[in-house]
């Protein structure tokens, strides 16, 4: 009798939950394996008057963070990894980082798309002589600098001189994309390691840091940043 009450039980058990074990919501979460990663407005500490944690590595995090890595269920002590985010927004830290001025910023641009641009036009005129004229290609470089403001107009010449068909001009914002790329990897090497002090920012979205980090980390006063947990520090 017994042991059909106890088969009845585990019948209606199954039956409850399906028949299996229920798969998690969130695989991995409370494991203590994945990383927490969050992005915040940088401040200094000295704006929340904290001026003491200049002295050391510890930055303010808001109480959401909190919540967030209690669930991943984080190993004590926290270790965090800060860096800039490489988001277009950091106007301030892109022109820090690079120790550029807006105006100097957008003449290296063009001095680099200029560059690509000739190197591109260069190969399409020596692919030119090179089927039809290969003793021309010496002549390449004084003509390049002749036509400086318009080398298209030097490919598409050479071309109908010599009966080819000539390609579309460049697009200038594929170099632009290229220059722009080579200034999120520069931002990328920029890290600091650092702890957490307390979880008591006054805003939800704003991490408090050393102002010697932000000097480290090129950054100003309302950059974004992202912070991801670390298991341990590369040496």
């Amino acid at each position: 009798m017994a042991q059909e009450k106890e088969s009845k039980i585990k019948t209606k058990t199954a039956r409850n939950n399906g028949g299996a074990k229920r798969k998690p919501l969130y695989p991995g979460w409370g494991s203590g394996e994945i990383a927490y990663v969050g992005t915040f407005q940088v401040r200094t500490v000295n704006e929340i008057s904290r001026s003491d944690l200049n002295k050391g590595d510890k930055i303010v995090l808001p109480a959401s963070a909190l919540t967030s890595i209690q669930r991943l269920r984080l190993p004590f002590p926290l270790i965090f990894e800060i860096r800039p985010s490489s988001s277009v927004g950091n106007t301030h830290s892109n022109l820090r980082s690079c120790s550029f001025t807006q105006s100097e910023l957008q003449k290296k641009k063009k001095k680099k798309t200029d560059e690509a641009c000739r190197k591109e036009y260069r190969k399409r005129i020596e692919k030119v002589y090179d089927e039809v004229n290969p003793s021309k290609k010496s002549e390449i470089g004084k003509l390049m600098r002749k036509y400086s403001q318009d080398w298209y107009g030097l490919y598409v010449k050479i071309c109908k001189k010599y009966e080819k068909k000539a390609e579309p001009p460049l697009s200038q914002d594929r170099f632009s994309l290229t220059v722009k790329s080579t200034l999120h990897r520069k931002l990328s090497a920029f890290k600091q390691y650092c702890g957490v002090m307390d979880f008591s920012s006054p805003v939800d979205h704003h991490a408090y840091i050393p102002q010697w980090m932000m000097n480290n980390l090129h950054l100003v006063s309302g950059d974004s940043v992202e912070i991801q947990s670390q298991f341990s520090i590369p040496k």
